[in-house]
């Protein structure tokens, strides 16, 4: 079977996209004006297991997380292990898909059945990943490119209509605060990065994993902190704050006089491609785990039947929006195991092969 490759800028768009999409709908924000230096900090506090995942990848080269997975441990825990990955990629693909629903449903067809909505997003999804990893690449660069085109133009367009005043004072809740906000955040725009690991054995060569994580994070983070700063400084903290989807608020102000009104389409239009990039990424994830374990190639044949699974669990996970908006604040608990530990131990695990590796050959070489 010839591998799908992936250039090292559609990775990191993919990676940029996670950071995006991660936080823009689950309204965690409990620093009001701060908002914008938990999304900063949370980068900082992050910053370490992105290097863990990208020294992975760099000692592992042209291995996915689950071939290195197989590299590194015996059948049984290797199979507990990617069941457990494959599990994670699927949940986060469920829960991704009805943040998506929710929000369509809130704001423009609230009569809408929600289940019709999920299949026709994962219609699209399933298509897009279909189409292979090479293409799902270039998605990536070219809707990444849309996406902070159209922040740029609604930044500029709001600029008659901010006040400085709204994010001031500057730094005026505690440090535990924004750092407890910060993991918050985290936990969902960059830990579930963990799931790009799964596609880095067709992302070229072992140091690319330093470039698509790194310039994935800084470019995802920024335009984050910058989508946080322009909903502060036309709603203010207190109706961010309150509101769950305070980005679509905020553009609906924004107007370029009787000319170009009703912005918050390109809003909607953002979130709608950031979901399915996201969801077609955790079911590529899946997929390939459910591949691994059921020992086949053919991992494109398995698309529809988890895709089934994922509409499943969409379908159950939540009643309404406002658990889902409770949930939230739970995630980094529960995803810390998948996020950080098992990471490390991995890592841990590819050092000690990488260096016993090296002194065998010192001794051959020696002898």
């Amino acid at each position: 079977m010839n591998k799908e490759m992936i250039t090292t800028r559609g990775a990191a768009s993919m990676m940029a996209l996670m950071v995006i999409c991660g936080s823009v709908l689950t309204g965690i924000n409990t620093v009001k004006q701060d908002l914008w230096l938990s999304i900063l900090f949370s980068a900082l506090l992050f910053l370490p297991i992105i290097f863990v995942y990208s020294r992975i990848c760099a000692l592992c080269p042209q291995q996915g997380l689950y071939e290195i997975l197989e590299s590194l441990f015996g059948k049984a825990i290797v199979f507990l292990l990617i069941l457990l990955f494959s599990a994670y990629a699927l949940t986060i693909a469920a829960l991704t898909l009805r943040n998506f629903v929710e929000f369509t449903v809130v704001i423009a067809l609230e009569d809408t059945p929600k289940i019709p909505l999920m299949m026709a997003i994962l219609f699209v999804v399933v298509f897009l990943a279909r189409q292979g990893l090479a293409v799902f690449g270039k998605w990536s660069t070219i809707i990444c490119a849309i996406i902070l085109a159209n922040l740029a133009f609604t930044i500029l367009l709001s600029l008659d209509v901010i006040e400085i005043s709204r994010i001031k004072p500057v730094l005026d809740h505690s440090f535990s605060q924004i750092a407890g906000n910060a993991a918050s955040i985290g936990s969902i725009a960059i830990g579930e990065s963990v799931l790009i690991m799964t596609l880095m054995g067709h992302v070229g060569t072992g140091k690319s994993s330093y470039k698509v994580y790194l310039w994935g994070l800084l470019v995802g983070i920024v335009a984050l902190a910058l989508v946080a700063l322009r909903n502060l400084l036309i709603l203010g903290p207190e109706m961010v704050e309150a509101a769950k989807f305070s980005g679509y608020m905020a553009v609906r102000i924004v107007h370029l006089g009787s000319f170009f009104e009703r912005m918050e389409s390109l809003i909607s239009f953002n979130l709608i491609l950031m979901g399915i990039t996201k969801i077609a990424l955790c079911l590529s994830a899946a997929t390939l785990g459910t591949a691994k374990l059921l020992k086949t190639d053919a991992y494109r044949n398995l698309l529809l039947p988890v895709s089934l699974l994922v509409l499943a669990l969409c379908s159950i996970v939540f009643k309404t929006a406002f658990e889902m908006f409770d949930f939230a604040w739970m995630y980094k608990y529960i995803a810390f195991p998948i996020q950080v530990i098992l990471p490390v131990i991995i890592w841990i695990a590819a050092e000690i092969k990488v260096s016993r590796g090296k002194t065998s050959q010192m001794e051959e070489v020696s002898q």
